[in-house]
């Protein structure tokens, strides 16, 4: 028996932890328009009338989505918005979720994302904390941006343009017949449509390229 009620208290407080209120993405990229939505279940059996999200320091608000039957407000400092409420009430054993699109901070690692969820009586159950703590505050990891060049040597796809044929055969005619690897290939690319700024298409790329020859 008491190693039945045991289990049965971890499994509640297994449930209790994993129904908190969460900010997703978990991870996005510095200084980029990001649509995040916040998912709020009903904690611990009990009705939340209003969810209250503070918006952390360095985190631009631009849109709140709104939708029948709920209301929004916006509490702003200096134009900024610093806190929305959503007041729409989540039933035990249900959620509820709202979007909104914020800018990244500039600098930093990550967001940390505190909210509160009030209930009927007034009372409220605040996720603020650490997330060693309990009742953890949700949190979005940064990441800085991809370059551009990094971007176009990682997914440039390699179409069958003579272009293409050219820079390998060439490649290995002056490199002791090593052939040119993909990325040496979209390096080369690179260079031609984008360092030297001067062929917006693959296809112009080619045609100065074989007028040039």
């Amino acid at each position: 028996m008491r190693l039945a009620i045991t289990t049965l208290m971890f499994s509640l407080l297994g449930t209790m932890a994993e129904a908190h209120v969460t900010v997703v993405p978990r991870k996005s990229t510095l200084a980029r328009s990001q649509v995040y939505t916040v998912r709020v279940p009903a904690e611990g059996g009990v009705t939340t009338s209003q969810t209250v999200l503070h918006i952390p320091v360095g985190v631009t608000v631009s849109r709140v989505k709104t939708q029948p039957g709920m209301q929004v407000d916006v509490k702003r400092e200096n134009d900024r918005i610093v806190q929305i409420t959503w007041t729409l009430d989540v039933h035990p054993g249900s959620y509820a979720e709202f979007q909104f699109i914020a800018r990244n901070p500039e600098v930093g690692f990550e967001i940390v994302w505190k909210a509160q969820q009030v209930h009927p009586d007034g009372t409220s159950t605040d996720w603020i904390n650490p997330p060693e703590n309990q009742r953890p505050a949700s949190v979005t990891k940064l990441v800085g941006p991809e370059d551009a060049y990094s971007y176009f040597i990682r997914t440039y796809p390699l179409v069958d343009d003579p272009l293409i044929g050219d820079i390998r055969r060439i490649f290995a005619e002056t490199h002791d017949g090593n052939p040119a690897g993909d990325a040496d290939v979209r390096h080369i690319l690179w260079r031609l449509l984008f360092e030297r700024d001067l062929y917006p298409t693959l296809d112009e790329a080619a045609a100065d390229w074989y007028g040039a020859g």
